[in-house]
């Protein structure tokens, strides 16, 4: 199955929890999916959450192995224009 960047986003909104505001790749990979020996895809994700700690998305929480990221409130605010601009036929159906 291949994932496309929005569709990590809108997964990323949808895990965001008051009580669990942290996310990392193994926990982002369980919930789409996603097998750890698909090591494209595990890559994507890896670097879409280094993408979004770049750009002020996410924050760094933990800098050793494994990377833990803390979801901010209002990353479903801040990330809704980016997946509107992105093109709905490449797209996923369904939800996750």
């Amino acid at each position: 199955m291949e994932v496309e960047f929005p569709d990590i986003l809108q997964v990323i909104s949808q895990m965001y929890h008051p009580h669990n505001e942290y996310i990392t790749v193994k926990r982002l990979r369980k919930v789409i999916g996603i097998e750890s020996e698909d090591g494209k895809q595990v890559r994507k994700l890896a670097n879409t959450l280094v993408w979004l700690e770049l750009f002020g998305f996410l924050e760094l929480d933990r800098k050793q192995t494994p990377k833990r990221y803390r979801i901010p409130p209002d990353f479903a605010l801040k990330t809704k224009d980016i997946i509107r601009m992105y093109p709905k036929k490449k797209r996923i159906n369904g939800s996750f």
